[in-house]
């Protein structure tokens, strides 16, 4: 009654297979989209002589690999002499007030400016303000594309100072 193809276990063993593939693809996808960033960010900081290059294949402190390709970060007027270590306690400060009613969303939306400034930067500092614009936004909505666009960087030279008009 219960077995064969098209009995009610067959039918949701087939499901549950599915959704289990599905998943899998999805999770080993994610691991290689890490990775690349990782390895994008690496190379950067290698070809920039940075110390602790290593930091890049760990989730949050690869943000201090990112300050200290920018060394400098400017958001809103407010120049941030130190984003190595600005960018990493803030989204450390956001995970720990995460669960707190408006003061986490609050903090998160800051946060996310402000990482979104910081890639804008990046991407400013080694294609150009013509592409960075582009770069950002097609980074930010299919975001999939950010792992491309940062391991792509990785034996690039930076040509501009990102905070010249």
């Amino acid at each position: 009654m219960f077995s064969g193809e098209f009995g009610l276990l067959g039918i949701a063993g087939t499901i549950l297979a599915l959704g289990a593939a599905v998943l899998l693809l999805v999770v080993l996808i994610g691991i290689c989209l890490y990775i690349l960033a990782a390895c994008g960010l690496y190379g950067m900081a290698q070809r920039r002589g940075i110390e602790f290059g290593w930091l890049a294949f760990i989730p949050v402190l690869q943000l201090y690999i990112v300050g200290k390709l920018l060394n400098r970060l400017r958001i809103f007027g407010i120049d941030i002499a130190r984003p190595e270590f600005f960018l990493p306690a803030a989204s450390l400060i956001v995970m720990i007030f995460d669960r707190v009613y408006f003061l986490g969303s609050l903090l998160g939306f800051a946060n996310l400016i402000i990482s979104i400034a910081a890639l804008y930067y990046l991407y400013k500092m080694y294609r150009g303000k013509n592409k960075a614009l582009l770069y950002t936004v097609l980074s930010i909505f299919p975001a999939f594309l950010l792992p491309i666009f940062l391991f792509n960087l990785r034996n690039s030279d930076p040509i501009c100072d990102p905070y010249e008009k």
